[in-house]
């Protein structure tokens, strides 16, 4: 991206130390309809790893970034092994 003209989406975290740095600019673009939507499958009666709940968490963190949740928020079970955001 630095040695072009082209545009890009990318997650401000990932891209913090550039923005700081001035060799990326950012253009604020936030239209109505553009939303997330994911979940998580896993296996039912299985423990998830730390690492999978690290994720989760860290996915849920970088949503918050972007769309109000509310603080009392839980992850809502739709059925056995999948988990709503």
């Amino acid at each position: 991206m630095r040695e072009s003209d082209a545009i890009s989406a990318a997650p401000p975290r990932l891209i913090a130390d550039e923005v700081r740095a001035g060799t990326l600019a950012v253009i604020e673009f936030a239209p109505p309809w553009l939303r997330l939507n994911y979940g998580f499958i896993y296996l039912r009666d299985r423990t998830l790893s730390p690492a999978a709940r690290a994720f989760m968490a860290e996915v849920r963190a970088v949503e918050a970034e972007y769309v109000h949740v509310p603080a009392n928020r839980r992850p809502v079970r739709r059925a056995a092994g999948v988990e709503a955001p």
